[in-house]
């Protein structure tokens, strides 16, 4: 039930973004009842935090799992952000900073404790993985906004966004790498 729940929230996200979310909706989705969900979260807010947690959890093990293939710098970074960042399954492009102060703001206390702990330590071994020092920490950051941006972008078409996507990501993967040409 909790994969159902899962899955399901993950697509809502995609769809409508955190704030367009309701407890019917995900129990619809689920084909659970409302009080079925209840029965596994105390909340909206927790259960929608809970499904973040795990797809933020998921996604980092994947990106793990890629660059400690035995791939050039270069292509284990395209990878990471093909295969993790812009992936059918991640949500980090549906996402704003601000969602996810609000959701925070909305849990209990424990549960902002532990984000915080989270978030940091996350942050901290993807830039030790992804080789991301402080000087290009920023315009990283800016240009996987970048990323997220033409990724969502419905005014063009899928081949467009595919091309702008390649191009881009060849760029920030080059810029990152050791043997970076930018």
């Amino acid at each position: 039930m909790r994969d159902a729940i899962y899955q399901n929230t993950i697509a809502l996200i995609r769809r409508n973004g955190i704030k367009g979310i309701t407890v019917d909706d995900i129990a619809a989705a689920a084909g659970i009842s409302k009080g079925a969900f209840y029965a596994y979260y105390p909340s909206k807010e927790i259960g929608i935090y809970e499904v973040l947690k795990r797809s933020e959890a998921e996604l980092f093990a994947r990106m793990e799992a890629i660059m400690s293939q035995e791939l050039f710098d270069k292509e284990q970074i395209e990878k990471f952000f093909r295969e993790v960042y812009l992936a059918p399954d991640s949500v980090i492009l549906y996402l704003s900073p601000t969602d996810l102060e609000v959701l925070l703001r909305k849990l209990p206390t424990e549960y902002r404790g532990r984000e915080n702990e989270k978030s940091a330590d996350y942050f901290k071994r993807s830039l030790e993985l992804l080789g991301v020092g402080t000087n290009k920490m920023e315009a990283v950051a800016l240009l996987t906004d970048c990323l997220g941006m033409i990724a969502t972008n419905t005014m063009f078409s899928d081949n467009g966004r595919q091309q702008a996507l390649d191009v881009l990501i060849d760029a920030i993967s080059s810029y990152l790498s050791k043997e970076g040409v930018i």
